[in-house]
């Protein structure tokens, strides 16, 4: 964000998902919450797939980033001037883990995450206050 300008492809799709929601997702599945396929086998053999379920590109990313404030008042918006070319990115669906874990995530998209504020519960450092991290540096 700091660069203003990347050489590589901004409509590169890319899937998110908070490490808060990574560990809730990986807690409700090792706890067996939800209701497996095969309650002998419970969750053995099976693949979840974590992601808020918006995937975004990079430009988008960058551009909610920006208008949120969260990274600094003045930040230009972040220009890419990278050709597409090969993949463009993986749009993931987590709706049947959702079904299966009973779980869905607290930050429904990185925009409506940096648009409250982008704080988390980070940790209890007292140099980050009491309303948990910001995510900017």
């Amino acid at each position: 964000m700091k660069a203003g300008t990347v050489a590589r492809d901004g409509g590169y799709v890319v899937n998110l998902l908070h490490y808060e929601d990574a560990a809730a997702l990986a807690t409700a599945v090792l706890s067996g919450s939800g209701s497996p396929p095969d309650p002998a086998l419970g969750w053995r053999s099976r693949a979840f797939i974590g992601a808020d379920g918006v995937p975004v590109t990079f430009q988008a990313m960058c551009d909610a980033a920006v208008a949120s404030g969260v990274y600094g008042a003045g930040q230009e918006k972040v220009s890419f001037t990278g050709a597409p070319g090969g993949s463009a990115g993986k749009r993931l669906l987590p709706q049947e883990t959702r079904e299966l874990s009973g779980w869905s995530p607290k930050y429904e998209s990185f925009a409506a995450f940096v648009a409250a504020g982008g704080r988390d519960a980070y940790g209890d450092d007292a140099r980050l206050g009491a309303a948990g991290a910001p995510h900017a540096g």
